[in-house]
């Protein structure tokens, strides 16, 4: 039996942002918190005061609560906007001659106030107290959003990473899967032909162009929904159950609204079930069942029984044993040379080269450039809006983004359109001297580019020319790339 996890995304907010977008409701609450004192005071207060000097009292009371409010927001806005990366003491520094002038304000409007004949505690050791914890309030505040801040970025490094690695093995394994499928597809067609059923033959056909057509798009796709990947399977499913006739079968048991919930790398299934065909006896004697199915931890579980085969299974290797493809590789090369080498091998591929002119090296150079296919990139975008499609010159977006399963075409003009292709599909499509992917949310356009700055750790902070849900930051690990592709000349 074997697991294939299939992990939901999640989104976690950022917590700067949740006190940004309620900053003046955090403000309000901690202006109470800190003149609680004055308001259980209140009673005691009036007490001793005669009514006519209850309205300069109460004046004097909201005066003090509308410049703690104000102080805070002013405070946390500047320790989460200005100094983000800023350490402890530099933050506490900062926070505390902001404090203190904010002291001597309110100080000094309490003398002038009391000049008049109201009672003002200017020099209380209360008031004094008061400032103390609001800048020890907002210096804390501040840290703990650069602590998050900087664990959420990790964790997302560390997810990115993760991907690609996942990526690049998924890669790898379709890489050494495809040659084998193909021989076996070919086997199964000229099976076909040779009963003579036209209609079966043209409905493997079908199928089998769906197969290779996910296989060839498969490196643009990087990651798929389960719908998409168990549609592959069952054209898949199809192939298999002709070639074996009644004695392979299929069992696929996914909840239906799963299927567009839950991702995968592409083409994760593939080698699974097929390899159970390449490693196990199928005969009428070993019928072979493979189970698909969810399990309650949201887990890919794909399982069949064993029939290992008797002798160790026949495969193509590498492919570049093959005679005649050495053959014609040797064609427009000078040799091809497998171990072990031998000794006249080498000999002869050195008499071939001491033949060569310079103007044939440079000739055959010439060749090899022209080997490699020109990159097409695309110009312009479709964009499904509303009832219509929206052609959209790709000189005119600014960047692209990236939140949660949503993905976002974002135009030098400030619209911003919704976009079916993730962020893998739509850098592959982009021409890499226009377009470079700045992190895991953003994909930007280098005539947009207006400013940088070099931030905490080496980081850098990317401005454009237009307005963005949240900022850009490049890593450490790729400030050095980014900087040499804004640069360069195309």
């Amino acid at each position: 039996m074997l697991f294939f996890a299939v992990r939901k995304k999640s989104i976690m907010d950022s917590f700067d942002k949740y006190i940004s977008r309620n900053l003046p409701l955090v403000s309000l609450i901690s202006a109470v918190f800190i003149i609680y004192p004055n308001i259980a005071c209140t009673p005691w207060e009036l007490n001793s005061l005669e009514p006519s000097e209850y309205l300069g009292f109460f004046s004097y009371f909201i005066y003090r609560f509308l410049f703690f409010w104000g102080m805070i927001g002013f405070l946390i806005n500047y320790n989460l906007r200005q100094i983000p990366t800023a350490l402890f003491r530099k933050r506490l520094t900062h926070n505390f001659l902001f404090a203190l002038t904010g002291y001597l304000f309110f100080a000094s409007v309490s003398y002038t106030i009391s000049s008049h004949g109201f009672h003002t505690d200017f020099l209380g050791s209360t008031l004094i107290s008061q400032f103390f914890t609001l800048c020890f309030l907002c210096t804390l505040v501040g840290y703990i959003s650069m602590l998050y801040t900087r664990q959420r970025e990790k964790e997302q490094e560390i997810e990115r990473l993760r991907f690609e690695n996942l990526q690049s093995r998924c890669n790898a394994l379709a890489n050494q899967v495809n040659p084998h499928f193909f021989f076996n597809s070919l086997n199964g067609i000229s099976s076909l032909i040779r009963k003579k059923n036209d209609e079966n033959t043209l409905t493997y056909v079908n199928q089998l162009s769906d197969i290779f057509r996910y296989i060839l798009q498969s490196d643009r796709k990087g990651v798929v929904t389960l719908r998409e990947e168990l549609e592959f399977i069952q054209s898949f499913r199809y192939v298999m159950e002709v070639r074996f006739a009644n004695k392979l079968s299929f069992t696929i048991d996914v909840d239906e609204a799963q299927k567009d919930v839950l991702t995968l790398p592409v083409l994760s299934l593939l080698p699974l079930v097929d390899n159970v065909t390449v490693h196990n006896r199928i005969d009428s004697e070993h019928k072979m069942d493979i189970s698909i199915r969810l399990n309650e931890q949201y887990e890919l579980v794909v399982s069949n029984p064993i029939y290992p085969k008797l002798s160790p299974p026949d495969t193509n290797g590498t492919g570049l044993s093959n005679r005649y493809a050495i053959e014609a590789f040797k064609v427009n090369s000078i040799d091809y040379l497998l171990k072990p080498v031998k000794v006249e091998d080498v000999e002869h591929a050195l008499e071939k080269y001491s033949k060569l002119t310079r103007q044939d090296l440079l000739q055959y150079l010439s060749q090899l450039t022209l080997l490699k296919p020109a990159p097409r990139y695309k110009d312009k975008l479709l964009i499904a809006h509303k009832d219509k499609l929206l052609p959209v010159n790709i000189k005119n977006i600014s960047y692209f983004y990236a939140t949660g399963k949503n993905t976002y075409v974002c135009l030098k003009d400030g619209n911003r359109y919704p976009y079916s292709k993730t962020l893998e599909q739509i850098v592959s499509s982009l021409n890499p001297e226009d377009f470079i992917r700045a992190n895991k949310q953003f994909i930007v356009a280098r005539n947009s580019v207006t400013d940088i700055t070099i931030w905490f750790d080496n980081r850098l902070l990317i401005t454009l020319d237009t307005e963005v849900p949240e900022r850009i930051y490049v890593s450490k690990n790729k400030a050095s790339e980014f900087k040499t592709w804004l640069v360069n000349d195309k």
